[in-house]
Protein backbone atom coordinates (compact mmCIF):
# COMPACT_ATOMS: atom_id res chain seq x y z
CA UNK A 1 0.00 0.00 0.00
CA UNK A 2 2.95 2.11 0.65
CA UNK A 3 4.72 1.71 -1.85
CA UNK A 4 1.42 2.49 -3.96
CA UNK A 5 1.12 5.72 -2.64
CA UNK A 6 4.12 6.62 -3.24
CA UNK A 7 3.85 5.88 -6.78
CA UNK A 8 0.77 7.75 -7.14
CA UNK A 9 2.33 10.94 -5.63
CA UNK A 10 5.55 10.75 -7.85
CA UNK A 11 2.92 10.69 -10.62
CA UNK A 12 1.00 13.52 -9.67
CA UNK A 13 4.18 15.22 -8.70
CA UNK A 14 5.61 14.61 -12.43
CA UNK A 15 2.27 15.80 -14.33
CA UNK A 16 2.12 18.81 -12.57
CA UNK A 17 5.58 19.75 -12.69
CA UNK A 18 5.23 19.28 -16.56
CA UNK A 19 2.40 21.26 -15.65
CA UNK A 20 4.44 24.12 -14.36
CA UNK A 21 6.99 23.98 -17.42
CA UNK A 22 4.53 24.33 -20.46
CA UNK A 23 2.61 27.15 -18.60
CA UNK A 24 6.29 29.12 -18.47
CA UNK A 25 6.45 28.33 -22.14
CA UNK A 26 2.91 29.27 -22.76
CA UNK A 27 3.40 32.44 -21.10
CA UNK A 28 6.62 33.19 -23.32
CA UNK A 29 4.95 32.41 -26.89
CA UNK A 30 1.85 34.55 -25.48
CA UNK A 31 3.58 37.85 -24.37
CA UNK A 32 3.66 40.19 -27.28
CA UNK A 33 7.15 42.13 -27.29
CA UNK A 34 6.39 44.77 -29.45
CA UNK A 35 3.26 45.93 -27.14
CA UNK A 36 4.42 46.91 -23.87
CA UNK A 37 0.82 48.03 -22.47
CA UNK A 38 -0.12 44.27 -22.74
CA UNK A 39 0.89 41.79 -20.09
CA UNK A 40 0.08 38.27 -20.05
CA UNK A 41 -0.29 35.78 -16.93
CA UNK A 42 -1.29 32.79 -16.23
CA UNK A 43 -2.28 31.09 -13.03
CA UNK A 44 -1.21 27.85 -13.34
CA UNK A 45 -3.61 26.23 -10.67
CA UNK A 46 -6.58 27.86 -12.55
CA UNK A 47 -5.15 27.59 -15.76
CA UNK A 48 -6.82 31.47 -16.10
CA UNK A 49 -5.18 33.47 -18.82
CA UNK A 50 -5.51 37.17 -18.54
CA UNK A 51 -4.18 39.56 -20.97
CA UNK A 52 -4.03 42.81 -18.73
CA UNK A 53 -4.16 45.60 -21.03
CA UNK A 54 -2.80 48.94 -19.66
CA UNK A 55 -2.83 51.65 -22.47
CA UNK A 56 -4.15 54.15 -20.01
CA UNK A 57 -0.41 54.80 -19.00
CA UNK A 58 0.34 56.13 -22.77
CA UNK A 59 -0.73 59.75 -24.57
CA UNK A 60 -0.22 57.98 -27.65
CA UNK A 61 -3.63 57.65 -29.73
CA UNK A 62 -2.36 54.96 -31.65
CA UNK A 63 -1.47 52.71 -28.76
CA UNK A 64 -4.93 53.49 -27.36
CA UNK A 65 -6.51 52.80 -30.32
CA UNK A 66 -4.43 49.25 -30.69
CA UNK A 67 -5.51 48.27 -27.08
CA UNK A 68 -9.02 48.92 -27.93
CA UNK A 69 -9.02 46.82 -30.95
CA UNK A 70 -6.90 43.89 -29.32
CA UNK A 71 -9.38 43.73 -25.90
CA UNK A 72 -12.25 43.52 -28.81
CA UNK A 73 -10.54 40.88 -30.54
CA UNK A 74 -9.53 38.75 -26.98
CA UNK A 75 -13.10 39.02 -26.47
CA UNK A 76 -14.93 38.39 -29.52
CA UNK A 77 -12.61 35.15 -30.48
CA UNK A 78 -12.54 33.89 -27.03
CA UNK A 79 -13.97 30.64 -27.41
CA UNK A 80 -11.66 29.85 -30.73
CA UNK A 81 -8.70 31.22 -28.23
CA UNK A 82 -9.98 28.94 -25.33
CA UNK A 83 -10.39 25.81 -27.99
CA UNK A 84 -6.54 26.37 -29.55
CA UNK A 85 -5.31 26.41 -25.44
CA UNK A 86 -6.60 23.16 -25.57
CA UNK A 87 -5.14 22.06 -28.76
CA UNK A 88 -2.09 23.00 -27.68
CA UNK A 89 -2.47 21.69 -24.31
CA UNK A 90 -3.55 18.19 -26.25
CA UNK A 91 0.20 18.44 -28.71
CA UNK A 92 2.10 19.00 -25.60
CA UNK A 93 1.40 16.30 -23.73
CA UNK A 94 0.21 18.37 -20.81
CA UNK A 95 -2.65 15.98 -18.43
CA UNK A 96 -2.89 18.70 -16.29
CA UNK A 97 -4.72 21.07 -18.65
CA UNK A 98 -6.32 18.66 -20.41
CA UNK A 99 -8.34 18.14 -17.06
CA UNK A 100 -8.33 22.04 -15.91
CA UNK A 101 -9.14 23.55 -19.65
CA UNK A 102 -7.39 27.08 -20.05
CA UNK A 103 -10.25 30.41 -19.46
CA UNK A 104 -9.41 33.70 -21.05
CA UNK A 105 -9.86 36.31 -19.15
CA UNK A 106 -9.39 40.43 -20.87
CA UNK A 107 -8.88 43.17 -18.12
CA UNK A 108 -8.10 46.84 -19.35
CA UNK A 109 -7.42 49.79 -17.42
CA UNK A 110 -9.88 52.62 -17.82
Amino acid sequence: MRKLILLASLAVAMIFGWHLLKTRDLVAELQPDELPFVSVHVNPITNVVRFQIDAADTNDEDSQLAAQLIQHVLNQGREDIEAELALRAREKANLYAMLVPYRLRVASTP
